[in-house]
């Protein structure tokens, strides 16, 4: 699966990634990339993905990403440290308009 990532920075720089993704449970830098953090991704069941991103200086943060039935909802929980060192410990909930 291809996975494009656009999001601005906390200094409001624009950032750009594109990671193939592959659940497989191994750390893959993004697209032409062979510095910087790692993901890694996992299929748990059905409507359960997760992901371990690790940032170069040893932060890691736990994602997983749980899909409703109906597919028009998901629950993404992350815990663990922020590349930038803020702990994560909570959730946020999507709803497809």
């Amino acid at each position: 699966m291809k996975f494009t990532r656009d999001a601005t920075s906390a200094h409001g720089e624009p950032q750009h990634s594109v990671f193939i993704i592959k659940f497989d449970g191994k750390d893959y830098h993004a697209v032409g990339q062979t510095t910087g953090g790692t993901q890694a991704y996992r299929r748990i069941d059905d409507h359960t993905l997760e992901c371990i991103s690790k940032s170069p200086n040893g932060n890691a943060l736990k994602q997983v990403m749980v899909l409703a039935k109906n597919g028009k909802s998901f629950v993404l929980t992350e815990t663990g440290t922020y590349g930038n060192g803020k702990k994560a410990n909570h959730y946020s909930y999507f709803e497809r308009k």
